[in-house]
């Protein structure tokens, strides 16, 4: 299933990538660290109100959990490889790809509960 952002959504990651830039501009200005965090991802791995999604999750489960999961690993891929390019590796020194995710056994809960 194919993701089509709508403009709308364009003109705000336009926006959101803006400031994301400027804060790593900052942070190597000011000789900070950054330590960047995917803090939500499709389909919500807790079903917490800041990941995104409140209530059940469809993060690798339910209907979507296989392609919501395809789409996690392509940001994944995609945030790794800009913060891995020179001039942004010295600053961006830490990527964390999941924020509290909540274990069920669908996701490995006794692994991510350890």
């Amino acid at each position: 299933m194919p993701f089509s952002p709508s403009p709308r959504y364009l003109d705000q990651l336009c926006h959101q990538t803006r400031y994301f830039l400027k804060a790593i501009e900052w942070a190597r200005k000011y000789g900070l660290r950054i330590n960047l965090d995917l803090h939500a991802v499709p389909g919500s791995q807790n079903g917490w109100n800041h990941s995104g999604r409140l209530g059940e999750t469809n993060f690798l489960r339910g209907a979507m959990g296989y392609v919501n999961a395809q789409r996690t690993l392509d940001y994944i891929r995609v945030i790794t490889e800009f913060i891995s390019q020179p001039q942004y590796k010295d600053v961006v020194v830490m990527f964390g790809v999941l924020n509290e995710p909540r274990g069920s056994p669908i996701i490995g809960g006794t692994q991510l509960d350890g």
